[in-house]
């Protein structure tokens, strides 16, 4: 409950906005305003009201006023928005009633509302994930292109298609040439980092009949829908959490999995990650792109933790042990050789998750509809003595993951 006293005009109304969205971002679904010390509300104050309330209603959640003082109630009442006004016997009951197809567990920084469906009603499944291309060809390759025509091949974004690699939107290699970058895919969209120096994302959604298509050098392309579900939230305001513990809860919660396909979409703590700066198909050079100077010519390295309070939504694929057909994708999240991935990640201005159980798809399309696409970049583990930043981090938001089986 937040409480609002003395003048609610065109100069306070933003400062009430301010604090109602940093409410919001803390992961506050329900709110109730207590405005009987307000003695003066304008038209200013009454669109705040009225756009949390939308707001709120959107995500699930709710939003009202309580205990109006006299100035208060005339203005909503003439205005006809008793729909503001809550008597306190109907306040929300809290997250809890929402939550409840979840079982709530605790970690030593994190809380987990984790979904276990019936499993008669809904049995466990598997995903299949298909390895298309060779990422080792880019680091091997020296004095040619790196890939060509015969690499290159048309991907059709569907809403059962989780994928992840290199590749760009195009016509045909030739189009794509000077263009291919970090790309992934989920659900109803895809989106990538043209690697041609402009540094702007792109992206496309399906619509109705029209399927997006990615010509795709190298992906790993993961079908059917996810098994599993869970949401988090810090432990205590301030906390970060870090890739590999969502890892560790998503394998926690399916123990006799090996590997997993996963999607997270969550507020981000500051991610680590690189992108490329050059197209592998589109140049030639004398050295190995990942060899000193050219490194610095070929990758755009994020050294410290970027993107804090942003939205990513990330995808990508884990493994507990070495599987020989992901090895040359996967590579370790932490000091240790294992858990071992790959995971890109889409950077959007802030968006507000809904609690409860959220449908991918529902979710990717709002996202992508509603925010403005930010970045894409590959998300790495920086070990550097001394210097390294370590893990990406997030703060809050939901995970969904699978067992998947890998056809070869």
């Amino acid at each position: 409950m937040l409480r609002v006293s003395g003048r609610l005009d065109a100069r306070w109304a933003d400062a009430l906005d301010s604090d109602l969205s940093e409410t919001v971002r803390s992961g506050a679904r329900h709110i109730l305003l207590n405005m009987k010390d307000v003695v003066y509300m304008s038209s200013a104050g009454i669109r705040v009201l009225i756009i949390y309330h939308k707001k709120l209603n959107a995500l699930d959640g709710s939003f009202a006023v309580i205990k109006p003082s006299e100035a208060v109630h005339s203005v909503l009442s003439l205005s006809g928005l008793e729909m503001l006004l809550k008597a306190e016997t109907d306040a929300p009951k809290g997250d809890e009633a929402v939550l409840e197809n979840f079982i709530r567990r605790e970690t030593a920084s994190l809380v987990l509302n984790l979904y276990e469906p019936h499993p008669e009603k809904h049995p466990k499944r598997q995903m299949s994930c298909r390895v298309i291309g060779n990422p080792t060809q880019m680091a091997a390759s020296r004095g040619y292109n790196a890939y060509n025509a015969s690499d290159a091949r048309p991907l059709t974004i569907t809403p059962d298609l989780t994928a992840l690699g290199i590749g760009a939107f195009g016509n045909d290699f030739k189009d794509c040439q000077e263009r291919f970058g970090e790309f992934l895919a989920v659900g109803d969209a895809a989106c990538y980092l043209p690697a041609d120096g402009s540094g702007v994302p792109d992206f496309l959604v399906s619509s109705q009949s029209f399927l997006p298509e990615v010509q795709v050098l190298y992906s790993l392309e993961c079908r059917g829908p996810f098994s599993s579900f869970l949401q988090f939230e810090p432990k205590q305001e301030g906390q970060l959490t870090r890739l590999s513990e969502l890892v560790a809860a998503a394998f926690d919660q399916l123990p006799e999995a090996d590997t997993l396909a996963m999607v997270i979409a969550a507020d981000t703590g500051g991610l680590i990650g690189a992108s490329l700066k050059q197209s592998p198909a589109g140049r030639d050079h004398d050295t190995s792109p990942f060899e000193f100077p050219e490194i610095r010519k070929q990758l755009s390295f994020i050294s410290e933790r970027a993107f804090n309070r942003n939205l990513s939504l990330v995808a990508g694929v884990v493994s507990m042990g070495k599987n020989q057909t992901l090895a040359p994708f996967l590579r370790p999240l932490t000091d240790a050789p294992y858990p071992a991935g790959h995971f890109h990640a889409a950077v959007f201005s802030y968006h507000t998750l809904a609690k409860g159980i959220l449908d991918l798809n529902e979710t990717v399309t709002d996202i992508f509809e509603k925010e403005k696409l930010l970045g894409v970049l590959h998300l790495l583990n920086d070990t550097r003595p001394i210097s390294g930043a370590g893990e990406s981090m997030f703060i809050r938001g939901a995970v969904w993951f699978s067992p998947i089986t890998i056809n070869t």
